[in-house]
């Protein structure tokens, strides 16, 4: 009887210590944010905002890459998505290149992120023996947090990697890849 009153005891103070405790999350750089308050002052985004590239009057959608993405559900719960998708390197086999006459272009965040970089590769290393044999060459950094960048002459193949930071303000984060070819005549 000791033992059962004992362990019941020692039940319940545990019960209320778990009871009492503040849900957390963490941001990218591993501090803990707490999500005992709703965050207000962000548009709530359930996945990976879109990104768009605007050349003039034309607006051309970005292929959705890999991403990573968490969501305040309500009061003390968020949501959180992994995504795993194709190489940019494989882009032409699903889409088709974006043509311009002039390589000025401007990046449209649904969301704008706290920090994005451009990256390419040339279309030729499509038929490399890398590329054939699945290994994936590094890309070469074209801009980094400029909304309006000029695309080099040719065929080549982009890839945006952008980052939205947790904050306590926020009720969304995370970061996400996104990808486009085009060709600048």
């Amino acid at each position: 009887m000791k033992k059962a009153l004992l362990f019941l005891l020692f039940s319940l103070i545990l019960f209320s210590l778990c009871a009492c405790s503040q849900p957390e999350i963490e941001s990218s750089t591993g501090a803990p944010i707490s999500t005992e308050a709703a965050p207000i002052t962000d548009e709530l985004f359930e996945k990976p905002p879109k990104l768009r590239i605007l050349s003039g009057n034309n607006s051309f959608d970005t292929t959705s890459g890999t991403s990573s993405w968490s969501y305040h559900v309500k009061e003390d719960q968020w949501c959180s998505l992994e995504m795993d998708c194709d190489h940019p390197l494989n882009i032409p086999e699903h889409t088709e290149a974006i043509l311009l006459s002039d390589g000025r272009v401007s990046l449209s965040f649904e969301l704008p992120p706290d920090s994005f970089k451009i990256s390419y590769w040339p279309m030729e290393i499509r038929e490399s023996e890398e590329f054939l044999n699945y290994e994936y060459p590094d890309s070469t950094i074209l801009a980094e947090n400029q909304e309006d960048v000029t695309l080099r002459d040719g065929t080549w193949i982009y890839e945006v990697e952008a980052v939205w930071n947790a904050d306590a303000q926020r009720n969304c984060y995370g970061n996400a890849r996104y990808s486009f070819w085009a060709t600048v005549e």
